[in-house]
């Protein structure tokens, strides 16, 4: 019940919120972060980042950070910020759940796992400060959808929302793989779309003060200084 009203809702679930997670997390928590570090230790990018052992050592890592995370948004921003009940999921969302996640990942190992390396036709390329501005306007209208999800705009139509959601999600599939993209291509369209997504974010802190905005505000110029610096470092060496 976010803003006081009830918004995009079906089946207890927040569907346009649900749209956003479903790009925002794999974009922005796996792919745009791996792309990244490539870019980084780029001498390092066709060996293999971790052992067996150390494998299985994320994984208790990985459980307990999934623990917080869910722990201090349901448990602890949803009272505390937001002022609305903290949040226990059914028993039938949690097992729904972990049956996508392992039938994801049998889909990803044994189905597709050859697909990737298709070639696909080739487009026109683009220069990096075109892929760094589509990236950031990208980036700026997928935070939109996410505004739309708490009810910013209970007039909005859910499902021009969703419609929203799918066209990024089209244009991630089809384009990425058709652009040719180089080193310098690769970091612009990262930096922009990074960048797209701080300074949206920073709609959220328009009436905050104090430690939160100052915090945003200060490593978000870190993460500036330091791609800025990545990026001359990436046309340095392709120059």
């Amino acid at each position: 019940h976010l803003k006081g009203v009830v918004y995009a809702r079906a089946f207890g679930v927040n569907y346009v919120y649900f749209a956003w997670a479903l790009i925002y997390e794999p974009i922005f928590v796996v792919v745009l972060p791996i792309y990244l570090v490539e870019l980084v230790f780029a001498d390092r990018r066709e060996a293999l980042w971790i052992s067996k052992g150390g494998f299985f050592a994320v994984i208790p890592l990985f459980i307990l950070g999934s623990f917080l995370a869910w722990f201090s948004w349901t448990q602890i921003a949803r009272p505390k910020v937001f002022h609305i009940p903290a949040y226990h999921a059914p028993l039938a969302a949690i097992i729904i759940a972990l049956l996508a996640i392992f039938s994801l990942i049998f889909i990803a190992i044994r189905v597709l796992k050859n697909t990737g390396h298709r070639p696909a036709a080739q487009l026109k390329p683009i220069s990096p400060w075109l892929l760094g501005l589509a990236g950031a306007l990208w980036a700026t209208i997928l935070f939109g959808i996410v505004l739309l999800g708490f009810g910013i705009a209970p007039w909005f139509p859910p499902l021009a929302a969703i419609g929203a959601g799918l066209l990024l999600e089209v244009a991630v599939l089809y384009l990425l793989r058709r652009w040719p993209v180089d080193a310098v291509k690769q970091f612009a369209l990262i930096f922009g779309t990074v960048l797209g997504s701080m300074l949206a974010g920073q709609i959220g802190f328009i009436d905050t003060t104090g430690p939160d905005l100052y915090f945003k505000i200060i490593t978000n110029m870190i993460a500036v200084v330091l791609m800025i610096m990545l990026g001359l470092r990436i046309r340095k060496t392709v120059i």
